[in-house]
């Protein structure tokens, strides 16, 4: 009993690993829509700078055995111009608005100046953000209103050497306007975190070895902003899809063709082999023509085979395995979500 037990899981193994080593990964890029989706119609957008000036002294620490100090005085008056020229920077790249301004806080005279303004996300009022859009005819408008930069120096010294660390936080607020309609469409806050490290022999060379403070202010605006960029407009992103591989020659012949970015071919191989062939090839060909169909810009039809690989799985006698299964349940899943965002793409791009 025992060897047989033993047995029938070395089987079960056999069947789960040699279906795994039947998968290859495909990598490919697709746009996805901005969590805050405009219409066509609004081509136009302005960014303002109004969150209102850090004071050098604040959110900069240095850890010195046993405990926490304050830093050094560190000047990010210019961090809202490089993440507001980041984010319009990566909308630009996709083409959903036709304009893109920026106003920076040289350009209005009604700031934040008071004590402790910068820990405040005051909203633009009804006038100011009139007068702004006017001043650029921009159907949305979007304003900066909070940044503020925390960060934290920490020296950890060992038997042979010394590591330095500074860790950034960047907490943003955020609104946007339908200018024309006079009315607040979105908020929200968003943090991002940045890192760097060195190593060196002695104390001093190591932080000095770290890129100052203000040096990195460019690299952390850019940081946010292509982040942030995504809550706007659309954005790519790289998607990891699998297919399959094993089976009859025309499974085989398939993968060839993928890798000569021959889709119709494979396309062709996959459908005979539906056709023609038999066991759990026949579906494996079925989900593979999901992926023919997504990568083609058509997740819609994708589904329709999705539909005709659930039922040859079960159809066929002995079964789809637990991975298979695995796979197509979450593929199927994610061809609803590209489905739905395609729509979304489309009133960015008035349905074209």
């Amino acid at each position: 009993m025992i060897k047989l037990r033993n047995l029938l899981v070395y089987i079960g193994l056999t069947v789960v690993f040699s279906s795994c080593n039947s998968i290859l990964v495909y990598h490919m890029d697709v746009l996805c829509p901005g969590i805050f989706v405009t219409p066509s119609s609004k081509s136009s957008m302005l960014l303002v700078d109004n969150a209102a000036i850090q004071p050098s002294q604040y959110g900069h620490t240095f850890l010195e055995a046993p405990g926490y100090k304050e830093d050094s005085d560190f000047h990010t008056d210019q961090l809202p111009d490089y993440v507001l020229q980041s984010v319009s920077d990566n909308l630009r790249k996709e083409g959903a608005y036709q304009q893109i301004s920026l106003c920076k806080k040289k350009e209005y005279d009604f700031h934040k100046n008071k004590v402790g303004d910068f820990l405040l996300s005051r909203t633009l009022t009804p006038l100011q953000v009139k007068s702004l859009s006017d001043s650029s005819h921009a159907d949305i408008l979007v304003s900066l209103d909070r940044l503020v930069v925390y960060s934290k120096m920490n020296v950890q010294p060992d038997d042979y050497s010394y590591r330095v660390t500074r860790d950034v936080i960047v907490n943003t607020v955020w609104r946007a306007y339908d200018v024309r309609g006079d009315s607040l469409l979105t908020q929200f806050q968003h943090n991002d975190s940045l890192y760097w490290e060195n190593f060196s022999g002695d104390l001093i060379s190591s932080i000095k070895k770290l890129p100052s403070f203000e040096e990195t202010l460019p690299e952390i605006g850019n940081y946010v902003g292509e982040h942030v960029h995504q809550f706007f407009g659309p954005y790519w992103k790289s998607l990891e899809r699998f297919y399959y591989s094993f089976g009859s020659f025309r499974m085989k012949y398939a993968v060839d063709c993928v890798r000569q970015g021959d889709w119709e071919g494979a396309a062709t191989l996959w459908q005979d082999e539906f056709k023609k062939g038999f066991g759990r090839s026949v579906y494996r060909a079925a989900l593979n023509m999901m992926l023919y169909h997504e990568y083609s810009g058509d997740p819609e039809e994708a589904l329709v085979w999705a539909d005709q690989a659930e039922k040859a799985m079960n159809d066929f006698l002995f079964g789809a395995t637990i991975y298979d299964k695995w796979l197509f349940v979450n593929y199927k899943e994610a061809l609803r979500v590209r489905a739905f965002d395609l729509k979304k793409l489309k009133i960015y791009f008035n349905d074209k």
